[in-house]
């Protein structure tokens, strides 16, 4: 396992490559060195391998890093992406997503939504692909509807 950490201005960039797993998740925690950054990625892109010692190393350091900002509400600033896949998932080293980061972190999160679809709702509903046995499900739809429509300026508004 290796790390290479790129600094840059505000943002940190910490690329490890090789596998994270209970013997080398140590060496990984030695090399999370955050400093001042306010906006730091994990690429890993080149980890082929990462346990649940990996993860909870991951966790952990987005938990120290958020009470040194003072940030107790934790839920949705941390992504975890492992290859070039974007199933569910930002592309870490997308340079564009990148800057929208890098934005997100000058202007600050609370001026921020994000909204995170499990389709392209700004085309139309879908109920083919709302199909669930969950019962939350549709409720979970229509809020992410509602959500699209508060910050969406062009084109009709998403139905619900």
């Amino acid at each position: 396992m290796e790390t290479k950490t790129i600094s840059e201005g505000d943002k940190l960039t910490i690329a490890v490559s090789g596998r994270v797993d209970t013997v080398t998740a140590p060496e990984l925690e030695a090399n999370l060195k955050f400093g001042d950054a306010k906006l730091v990625v994990i690429d890993l892109k080149e980890v082929p391998y990462m346990s649940s010692a990996g993860l909870r190393l991951l966790l952990t350091s987005h938990k120290a890093m958020a009470a040194k900002e003072g940030r107790t509400n934790l839920g949705g600033d941390i992504m975890i992406h492992g290859s070039n896949a974007t199933i569910g998932c930002v592309p870490i080293g997308d340079e564009g997503i990148e800057d929208v980061f890098y934005l997100v972190a000058k202007v600050g999160f609370k001026n921020v939504e994000i909204v995170i679809a499990p389709y392209d709702m700004r085309k139309g509903r879908r109920p083919e692909l709302e199909e669930s046995s969950l019962a939350w499900y549709p409720r979970l739809c229509d809020d992410i509807c509602a959500a699209l429509n508060r910050g969406y300026s062009g084109g009709p508004k998403v139905a619900k």
